[in-house]
């Protein structure tokens, strides 16, 4: 769910350099996402975070997506 959602975002720029640079990070960081899920609070802190910046770009306001990302 997590990286489909990173993947809308990114994709939805048309940034072709943005997408093959965010699936290069993708890729070098696969092993160590889970584990940071654990030191952040696990998966209903990520869910609360994800939908807020949702909201965000949602609501076309970008001070409250920096705010929410943070």
């Amino acid at each position: 769910m997590n990286t489909r959602f990173h993947r809308a975002i990114v994709g939805a720029s048309g940034n072709d350099r943005l997408i093959a640079l965010y699936n290069q990070v993708l890729d070098e960081m696969r092993g160590y996402r889970l584990r940071s899920l654990t030191l952040r609070g696990g998966w209903s802190r990520s869910i609360e975070e994800h939908a807020a910046v949702l909201a965000a770009v949602e609501a076309g306001d970008a001070a409250a997506r920096l705010r929410a990302a943070r």
